[in-house]
């Protein structure tokens, strides 16, 4: 089976996917008025948590698309750990890609 491209640059979804993780961090731990900001929270909640949908549904049609073992699993580590899960299944891509052609390979 042929390996499918992502649906935009890795690069690009790195830096999507860790600006998610980086913002939604700075909105649970950190209050903009403490800094001085006149930014309100609600702000830094918005663009983390489309920055982490966003590189959710890209990672999540890269699983499907590519047919990676233990697509549900994958869904569910994306969904509970957002950004970080994107990040760590981005890392490691190639290697969950070649596993999944080699055990394709095998079918009659």
């Amino acid at each position: 089976m042929k390996e499918q491209k992502l649906l935009i640059s890795a690069p690009l979804l790195y830096g999507i996917a860790l600006l998610g993780a980086v913002f939604t961090i700075i909105t649970v731990t950190l209050d903009a008025a403490v800094l001085g900001l006149n930014i309100p929270a609600n702000f830094f909640l918005f663009v983390g948590s489309f920055c982490t949908l966003m590189a959710i549904l890209v990672s999540a049609a890269d699983v499907f698309r590519n047919q990676v073992k233990n697509r549900a699993l994958w869904l569910v580590t994306f969904v509970i750990f957002g950004g970080i899960g994107v990040l760590y299944y981005l890392y490691n891509r190639k290697r969950f890609l070649a596993k999944s052609n080699i055990n394709l390979n095998h079918l009659p």
